[in-house]
């Protein structure tokens, strides 16, 4: 029987917890970009979410690169923790959950907040 990494439940909780932080991201930034298009009542709100779904899957795509470099260099090296990479792993996940909690409270509270600025706070600490 082949051994399992000690670690793979933090993969799979991370995967989880990112998909989470994804939803939070898009609740948030739906709101932000297209409240007033509603509000005006230009589209429908299905129009909205599956036009919203195209330009958020697309910039993610497109762009996150950019900032997932910034953040991995600039921020957090993930060359330090070389002799400890389980530390790294655990800080992300706690990070990305932290991010997913400060959207899903900002956006239940009706706030602008920006989700660069809450993964960047959740790596910070």
């Amino acid at each position: 029987m082949a051994d399992v990494n000690p670690y793979l439940w933090i993969v799979i909780v991370g995967s989880f917890v990112s998909f989470l932080t994804g939803a939070g991201v898009g609740m948030n930034d739906l709101a932000n970009a297209f409240g007033t298009t509603y509000g005006a009542r230009i589209l429908t709100l299905t129009q909205i979410v599956i036009v919203a779904s195209i330009c958020e899957f697309s910039g993610a795509v497109t762009l996150g690169g950019e900032v997932t470099s910034t953040i991995s260099s600039g921020v957090a090296d993930p060359k330090d923790f070389a002799k400890q990479p389980y530390v790294f792993m655990y800080g992300m996940l706690c990070a990305c959950g932290a991010a997913f909690c400060w959207l899903a409270i900002a956006t239940w509270l009706r706030l602008p907040v920006s989700s660069t600025h809450s993964i960047c706070g959740g790596v910070i600490g």
